[in-house]
């Protein structure tokens, strides 16, 4: 599923020094994050059984009368978490990565209660990342699944809790799970912390971003025979963003593009735009001196105009906020 930016934001001089956030809107709109997290993931298992986790909803509470706040660092006394998945589990005796070959067996909705004794968010580099750390005394006592309908069925109850298997580190399905969702669940709380809040780098694409889309520009770019001179960005989306050290990373993006050619460098030959054209791209770097770094496309390739048509957009964006 693809991302959109979509936001409202005020403009600011890009090398102006950004306001930064009160640290207690910044707490609250981290633990607001948590109960949007998502995921879908699947346990392949033994005996052809395959195990699918869907969240539905998620509920987080902390005690805030034992709340620690210093300058950039807050940490969360006795966090509960309350996770409600629906669990499906499909019989497969194909392939495994074919869904289309799955039967499910039975679905049901399970309730995971997570009971973390800490949870402290921090500044992690001067960039405005933020990350966090946790402690959990005893996975086994202080994460707990409670089952509806499945364990009521023998088999599955023989699977859940006696079998034990080197796919689930030697353990049953039960406990193998336990690790599974916890894990999940973090990683997703750390893609959270890529949005909000968002690094110096992030927040500075972002305003060019409000800035440029659906704005038209005059713009110098050779493509083969002829040149675009007007040029427009209507639609940019990502499907997945991710943070390495201070470097951020769109990947898999899809651009629209629109653009007014003409063959003559004195005579401009057309008044409307061409059709949307749609450009693909593996990914766009984010670096933390606010410098966009993009992927390499050989000059022969149609995309390549359209590549260099959006690294003119997003240039003469830059000028304009400067």
């Amino acid at each position: 599923m693809l991302f959109l930016f979509s936001f409202i934001i005020i403009i600011l001089n890009i090398k102006s020094k950004r306001i930064y956030e009160n640290i207690f809107d910044i707490q609250n709109g981290i633990i607001s994050n948590i109960s949007k997290i998502s995921f879908s993931k699947i346990i392949y298992g033994t005996n052809n059984y395959n195990y699918k986790f869907e969240i539905k909803n998620i509920i987080f509470k902390y005690d805030k009368n034992y709340t620690y706040i210093h300058n950039k660092t807050f940490l969360l006394h006795n966090p509960k978490m309350t996770i409600i998945l629906n669990l499906s589990i499909y019989e497969n005796n194909t392939n495994l990565f074919d869904m289309d070959s799955k039967d499910i067996i039975i679905s049901d909705i399970v309730i995971v209660n997570i009971n973390f004794e800490s949870i402290t968010y921090f500044q992690e580099y001067e960039d405005f990342s933020f990350n966090f750390s946790y402690n959990l005394n005893d996975i086994k006592n202080d994460i707990i699944i409670y089952y509806n309908k499945i364990k009521e069925i023998d088999l599955f109850q023989y699977l859940i809790y006696k079998e034990t298997n080197i796919l689930y580190n030697n353990k049953t399905i039960y406990e193998y799970s336990k690790e599974f969702i916890l894990n999940n669940i973090l990683n997703e709380m750390r893609k959270n912390l890529i949005y909000y809040p968002e690094s110096d780098s992030l927040h500075n694409f972002r305003m060019i971003y409000e800035y440029f889309l659906n704005k038209e520009f005059g713009i110098f770019v050779h493509c083969e025979h002829s040149f675009y001179y007007r040029g427009k960005i209507t639609f940019f989306s990502y499907e997945e963003i991710i943070k390495v050290n201070t470097t951020v990373i769109l990947k898999n993006l899809d651009i629209i593009l629109m653009y007014k050619e003409s063959s003559d460098y004195d005579k401009y030959d057309k008044d409307e735009f061409e059709k949307p054209k749609l450009l693909e791209l593996d990914k766009i770097q984010l670096e933390p001196n606010f410098e966009i770094i993009y992927p390499n496309l050989n000059e022969y390739e149609y995309s390549y105009c359209l590549l260099e048509e959006l690294k003119y957009i997003v240039k003469k964006t830059i000028d304009s906020l400067d």
